[in-house]
């Protein structure tokens, strides 16, 4: 089973926040951040996002090892392709391909995402 979690730029500039669930009304998205002992959560902590940096992980790593989030930039060398979630399909793509299967992620390798300048 995939683990569900999400990556926000926080609105402060000090960086990504990488966690649970994200959270969002009409004007502020914020990502949910859990703390845990013995695998129970025991608090947790709402960071504020800049909400169309919200992206979804994958459940793939890169060649590298580095998780795929939605939003990444990846290349198999030559071309470099946006990692979306289809909404229709349901699936996570790159080009048009359906790569949830994990048949594509061990060629990828994540050069940036489409939040900042590579």
């Amino acid at each position: 089973m995939r683990e569900i979690k999400f990556r926000g730029k926080r609105v402060d500039e000090k960086g990504w926040v990488y966690d649970g669930i994200h959270i969002s009304d009409d004007k502020r998205s914020f990502i949910v951040i859990g703390s845990y002992s013995n695998k129970e959560k025991v608090g947790f902590c709402l960071v504020e996002v800049i909400p169309e940096t919200v992206g979804q992980f994958t459940g793939q790593h890169d060649k590298n090892g580095k998780e795929i989030y939605e939003g990444d930039i990846v290349t198999e060398g030559y071309e470099n392709q946006i990692i979306i979630f289809d909404k229709e399909h349901a699936s996570f793509r790159a080009e048009g391909k359906t790569i949830d299967s994990g048949l594509y992620y061990n060629r990828f390798e994540i050069v940036g995402n489409i939040h900042e300048e590579n």
